[in-house]
């Protein structure tokens, strides 16, 4: 948390060096894609979890722009070398959790399930929507084979890749929280504080 939070301040110093310096690299985004490179396991899963739902509480000035409102390239890049990479299918399955209990927001409680919805659909509209990112069309394979697994355990075809927890009402839950998730991270103006703005 508060480490994450320290490297994303110190990137909106690095966006606005841009031009003034050579060769100044994102720390963010260099964080993020280290995280990418590592392997399938529940300790990188939960930082890069972190990383997807840090992408959307963050400050604006981090993701985004500040002048033109649209994502930052290189952090666009990065969150999708993270989607496309070893944990890409735990952020989904994290961002995409139907979860009822409350969590504190703005306007007193909201149900965690409509966090996770703001989140997956601000992180699709950084990486897999956004027209400027080198990189869109690998997260939207991910998603699609991300997608398309829990439409075979709904219609029972035979694979031997599913996840052990997996249940009928979980693969529905998901693929309906993609759904909306993505429905409104198109329809909704790109407004760089989330699905919501401000």
């Amino acid at each position: 948390g508060k480490l994450l939070d320290a490297i994303g301040q110190s990137s909106i110093g690095f966006q606005n060096s841009l031009g003034g310096v050579d060769g100044l690299v994102n720390p963010l985004a260099t964080l993020i894609d280290s995280v990418a490179e590592q392997p399938n396991t529940n300790q990188w899963n939960d930082i890069a979890v972190a990383i997807a739902r840090y992408a959307e509480s963050s400050s604006d000035d981090i993701f985004y722009d500040s002048y033109t409102d649209e994502p930052l390239p290189e952090l666009s890049e990065a969150l999708g070398n993270l989607l496309t990479g070893e944990q890409g299918s735990a952020v989904l399955d994290a961002l995409s959790e139907w979860n009822m209990s409350g969590v504190a927001g703005r306007d007193g409680h909201a149900q965690e399930f409509g966090q996770n919805a703001i989140e997956l659909g601000n992180l699709l509209r950084l990486t897999a929507f956004n027209p400027d990112s080198p990189n869109a069309d690998g997260v939207m394979a991910t998603v699609q084979e991300w997608t398309q697994l829990r439409k075979d355990y709904l219609n029972g075809v035979p694979r031997d890749d599913y996840p052990a927890d997996m249940s009928v009402s979980q693969a529905r839950e998901q693929l309906g929280m993609l759904g909306g998730s993505a429905t409104a991270a198109l329809v909704t103006p790109v407004m760089h504080s989330g699905i919501g703005g401000d």
